[in-house]
């Protein structure tokens, strides 16, 4: 706490630029498959805001994490899992329980954007220490792999959830559990991966990781451009 109060706000403020602009790239990009049935702009934005102060339970639950679990698999999953978890709760606690979650594609746009809240204040924090420093080329660099490495992987993996919730839609209420189970574990497999992976640290692990999960990404928006055919069971 005393390091971050000892930080010029200025340093803050160009972290938040820094982090929160780039998110809302791919916030447009997903909406921009939702412009038929567009989702109400104020309710996007608390569940955006939702994403982003979610990080405040996220970072004292990883510490703790941290000191409970000493093996490195163990940790990351459980990492990844607790992350997948908290974005899922906000996004449910804000939009997922409302009227306006009436057809199976709003399932991915509230958790992709509630992700990409969560991934605005990540990557902010990702970049006070460049910012700090006064290192412009590194700035630029952490903020770039952010952007095409983890602000991804955190849609990724809410597009993942969301499609398991969206296919699931007019279904009972057990095979929607079934399904938020399996969408739930698929989230936490790819992010876990892809942070293992990442700590590698060898130029090899990072083509393979980008690679896969850019084919992810494009795997996952097919399939929600898809979600929109999901209609209710006729009754004979």
């Amino acid at each position: 706490m005393e390091f971050f109060g000892s930080i010029p706000w200025q340093t803050w403020v160009w972290a938040f630029i820094g982090g929160v602009i780039p998110t809302f790239f791919w916030l447009w990009f997903w909406l921009r498959y939702d412009q038929k049935h567009p989702e109400p702009k104020g309710l996007l934005f608390l569940v955006f805001l939702g994403g982003a102060l979610s990080t405040m339970i996220a970072l004292p639950l990883q510490n703790w994490l941290s000191r409970l679990i000493v093996m490195a698999i163990p940790f990351t999953i459980a990492l990844a899992f607790s992350e997948e978890l908290i974005k899922y709760i906000f996004a449910r606690v804000i939009a997922l329980r409302t009227k306006f979650f009436d057809e199976p594609r709003d399932a991915v746009v509230y958790l992709v954007t509630a992700a990409l809240g969560f991934a605005a204040i990540e990557n902010a924090l990702y970049l006070l220490d460049p910012l700090i420093n006064r290192d412009i080329g590194l700035t630029i660099a952490t903020g770039n792999l952010r952007f095409i490495g983890a602000t991804v992987l955190h849609t990724v993996g809410a597009g993942i959830l969301g499609l398991a919730i969206g296919l699931a839609f007019y279904k009972p209420k057990l095979v929607k559990f079934i399904h938020f189970l399996g969408g739930i574990i698929a989230a936490t497999a790819v992010h876990a991966l892809f942070n293992y992976f990442i700590d590698k640290n060898t130029q090899e692990s990072f083509i393979i990781t980008f690679g896969v999960l850019w084919i992810t990404l494009i795997t996952t928006v097919l399939l929600f451009t898809k979600l929109r055919n999901i209609r209710p069971r006729r009754v004979v």
